[in-house]
């Protein structure tokens, strides 16, 4: 026979209306749904959401719907918040049969635990009525009867099946092109007559197979399924037809398979049984949701008994239902001792009345947070923290979680240590408050001393005795200068000055100090670069860096290692920019520090710049060395790369734009060694009477006129009482009674066209924005030389 026949012979118009109806009553079971659905203490919604049918949770006695998943809403058009607002009837269509009426007796039957699987035509959102596959079950969830609805959309199916009344041929286009697959089986033999296409998607093989080997499925039945699926074909055989079960397979991808076969007998004239139609669908998606749904909720049972913190679930009388593991061990009962107890029993300070209001207040707020006292079974008293709420949707259960807070009331009697560790927190502030302070004044000091040498160096002819004395003086006083910018720098009170430099030469003079703090261990190599491009930055950002980056690659380098330091140029085009994130054109002065210590990791990289972040142990980082390396990158316009592996090591390369105008550096040497002269009026504020005295000496050799004041009361009533022009203020920033900028504003009062110069050991915020000095605010640090005063005055005066 033709494999494309569907019957050995053209049946007649009520044989096939015959068949029709017996297909649609075995179409129209189901099922029963494998277990009942246990309460779940936690949200259980990402689980339904995976299913492949809509699900409903509603209420036994009114029909409220409490629950739905995502496929629900799509199938129906609503929102959750809709949903929830509607009871059962409101997805029916109304009319008869299918009427609120008597979808309870359906409703009925399946809460007298008689699973029930029908179909029904449901109405959408919009209206739209359609046809669906219901399975309804009673199950127990949070403590109350419930009933399930298990929903698939079969509008399309069972508009095929309808079809078939009109023709063979639209049964056949049905049969093609259903997901799930149908078969016409003759009897007794067992061949089929056909197989739908289907076949392939849901076995992995062919119809064609099922043609040429009646019983080829049983080679692909899952072991697990084997017996079951015998006995079950052994009875449709017999002609005696199981309405519908469900068992597993092997697909030819070698994934095991759910299916549901679904059968309805073919009967001749005389109503002998002669055929089998019947319809198999993949239910792997639902019964996979399933199987998630009751694992999530073996989990989240898992979870609250491997909790740390205790567990109760209670009723409104204090009566502990469940408790968990943590609360045992707490305790020292074991949880069949505690299942059945009262609150009272165990809390160690509260009256049975005072814990009948504690329940009370947390029913009435629907959530309660306090501390008390629990006694264990052998009798000692332990702090708890008990944070509860009530569960409404529980029958008015409370649901309590119990922290042991013992060691934390504990460690309040470890406050006076941690004093301790605050007031050497504040120590070691006021440490830095204190190498500001006494480096200011070590300035000042600085200031007498270099500019008496400076003069002395003047007015005397170079005999080599005293006039080498005199030099080695000015030396040590320079180099004094440079331990106080250190201090400085540790206070956080240097002024960021950017200036024109040879990056070889700064870095040059770092060397000694970077071998001393990276210690002998790790040998130190300098690469200088070649005709590097002229840099403008401040020094001292230099000496940042270096310091930060040479004592990472310090702390990376376990034992004996190596450390390089190098400098190059570099130009970058708009194509290398457009592959290079961060990067952009121009010439650039390039500094790097390398070094073969543990390396980096991939995520390491990408937090590395990020304030506090740090892979160093416990007071061993503060994690803002590098946040301030790229802070300081940022702010003289460059950026930086870094490359790294895992056990090889790492590489900084940082990219400052190069200063264009080589003229600046030689101008600047030039002018410093013919030392400008002038003969204007200066007003000197300092008061500090020695370095007065000796800024004096120097302005008046430069050929100014100096009007000197120890405080800026003094200078404004010079000022007020000069006779002739004041050219420009010379003046300290920090004094006692104003600070120089305010000096400034005032005396701009009495001569408008004031220019003015500011002097320090170390700067205030009165003139430095964010620690850089603003466009037009001149400023010079203490100490400073004869030759840096000359210039500096030349500047102020432009």
């Amino acid at each position: 026979m033709p494999k494309d026949i569907l019957m050995p012979k053209k049946p007649t118009y009520e044989e096939l209306e015959n068949r029709l109806q017996e297909l649609e009553r075995a179409l129209s079971t189901h099922k029963e749904t494998q277990n009942s659905l246990q309460k779940l203490m936690a949200n259980y919604h990402t689980i339904f959401d995976v299913a492949n049918d809509a699900i409903f949770i509603h209420a036994l006695e009114d029909g409220q719907i409490l629950d739905v998943n995502q496929k629900m809403l799509e199938m129906y058009g609503y929102t959750k918040e809709e949903a929830l607002q509607l009871s059962v009837e409101s997805f029916s269509k109304g009319l008869p049969p299918y009427t609120h009426a008597e979808a309870q007796k359906y409703i009925q039957k399946a809460a007298m635990g008689e699973p029930q699987i029908f179909e029904w035509e449901s109405k959408k959102k919009n209206g739209e009525v359609f046809w669906t596959d219901v399975s309804l079950k009673k199950v127990i969830l949070d403590g109350k009867a419930r009933i399930i609805a298990i929903v698939r959309d079969i509008h399309k199916r069972k508009k095929a099946v309808e079809a078939l009344r009109f023709s063979e041929e639209k049964y056949r286009r049905l049969a093609e092109n259903s997901p799930d697959m149908i078969y016409h089986m003759s009897l007794p033999d067992g061949t089929y007559e056909y197989v739908s296409p289907a076949a392939e998607e849901i076995f992995g093989y062919p119809p064609q197979t099922f043609y040429e080997n009646p019983f080829f499925i049983q080679q692909v039945i899952h072991p697990d399924s084997q017996d079951f699926f015998e006995t079950q074909l052994q009875e449709l055989l017999q002609c005696h037809l199981p309405p519908s079960y469900e068992y597993r397979i092997i697909h030819k991808d070698q994934h095991v398979r759910w299916l549901n076969q679904r059968s309805v007998g073919v009967r001749n004239e005389n109503g002998q049984l002669i055929a089998i139609e019947g319809i198999v669908t993949d239910v792997t998606g639902r019964k996979e949701a399933e199987a998630a749904f009751h694992k999530e909720e073996r989990k989240y049972k898992a979870i609250i008994q491997t909790a740390i913190d205790g567990f109760w679930l209670t009723d409104l009388q204090g009566k502990i239902l469940e408790i968990n593991e943590a609360y045992a061990k707490m305790s020292g009962y074991n949880q069949e001792e505690l299942r059945g107890m009262n609150i009272c029993d165990l809390d160690a300070i509260n009256s049975p009345l005072e814990i009948a209001t504690r329940i009370e207040t947390l029913f009435r707020q629907g959530h309660d947070r306090f501390e008390t006292q629990h006694r264990r079974k052998d009798g000692s008293v332990y702090d708890v923290e008990v944070s509860g709420q009530y569960l409404a949707n529980e029958n008015g259960k409370l649901v309590i979680f119990l922290r042991d807070i013992s060691p934390y009331k504990r460690a309040e009697k470890e406050k006076e240590a941690l004093q301790a560790q605050l007031l050497q927190a504040q120590k070691m502030e006021s440490i830095g408050r204190l190498a500001g302070g006494v480096a200011h004044d070590f300035n000042n000091m600085l200031s007498v001393i270099q500019g008496y040498a400076e003069m002395a160096l003047e007015k005397m002819h170079p005999t080599p005795k005293l006039y080498n004395a005199l030099l080695e003086i000015r030396k040590a006083a320079q180099r004094s200068a440079d331990v106080t910018r250190q201090l400085l720098a540790f206070a956080r009170k240097q002024t960021i000055a950017p200036k024109v430099l040879d990056l070889n030469q700064t870095v040059g003079n770092m060397l000694k100090m970077i071998q001393r703090l990276i210690g002998e261990d790790i040998h130190l190599t300098w690469l200088p670069g070649v005709n590097l491009w002229p840099l403008k930055i401040d020094p001292s950002q230099i000496d940042q860096i270096l310091v930060n980056l040479c004592v990472n690659a310090r702390d990376a380098i376990h034992g004996v290692g190596k450390l390089t330091i190098e400098t190059e140029t570099a130009s970058i085009n708009e194509e290398y920019c457009k592959h290079h994130l961060g990067f952009f054109p121009g010439n650039f002065v390039v500094l790097s520090v390398s070094d073969d210590g543990c390396g980096m990791d991939k995520e390491t990289l990408r937090k590395l710049f990020e304030p506090f972040f740090t892979t160093k142990g416990m007071d061993k980082g503060t994690g803002l060395g590098l946040a301030t390396v790229y802070g300081i990158v940022k702010q003289n316009k460059g950026f930086i790369n870094v490359y790294s592996e895992p056990n090889i090591g790492t590489t900084f390369k940082i990219y400052f734009p190069c200063y264009q105008s080589v003229e600046e550096v030689q101008t600047q040497t030039s002018t410093a060694e013919t030392r400008p002269h002038g003969n204007e009026t200066v007003l000197l504020v300092e008061d500090e009477l020695a370095i007065l005295n000796v800024t004096k000496m120097m302005l008046e050799s430069l050929g100014y006129h100096a009007l000197t004041a120890t405080s800026p009361q003094q200078a404004i009533n010079l000022a007020r009482t000069h006779a002739g022009q004041i050219d420009i203020l010379l003046t300290d920033v920090v004094m006692p009674e104003m600070n120089g900028r305010e000096l400034l504003r005032t005396l701009l009062s009495i001569y408008p066209n004031l220019k003015h110069l500011y002097m320090s050991g170390y700067t205030a915020n009165v003139i430095a924005h964010h620690g850089v000095l603003e466009e037009g605010v001149n400023f010079i640090q203490k100490p400073f030389s004869k030759e840096e005063l000359s210039v500096k005055i030349r500047e102020a005066l432009k």
